[in-house]
């Protein structure tokens, strides 16, 4: 297993990769739709943008076959410090 996370990807070199593993994490936790009404806009405009601010990241483990199986959500700023995981 392989652990990374989002912030290693933030470069213009790397930007293919980065928009692939972000797609395949919301379509690995699209269902939380269901529980969190607006889950995807919060995906998306919160915690995918807070990646570039440094003030959230998205840790995420791949199997050895390299399919993302496992994230954790992280949010860190002078007021609050969060993780969210998902398996």
């Amino acid at each position: 297993m392989i652990i990374d996370h989002i912030q290693n990807y933030l470069s213009k070199d790397k930007l293919e990769l980065f928009t692939e593993i972000v797609n395949e994490i919301y379509l690995m936790t699209k269902h939380l739709n269901q529980t969190y009404p607006g889950y995807k806009q919060w995906f998306f405009d919160k915690q995918v943008k807070g990646c570039y601010t440094l003030d959230r990241d998205i840790i995420f483990i791949k199997n050895d076959s390299g399919k993302i199986i496992g994230i954790s959500c992280v949010k860190k700023d002078d007021e609050e410090k969060n993780m969210h995981y998902i398996c």
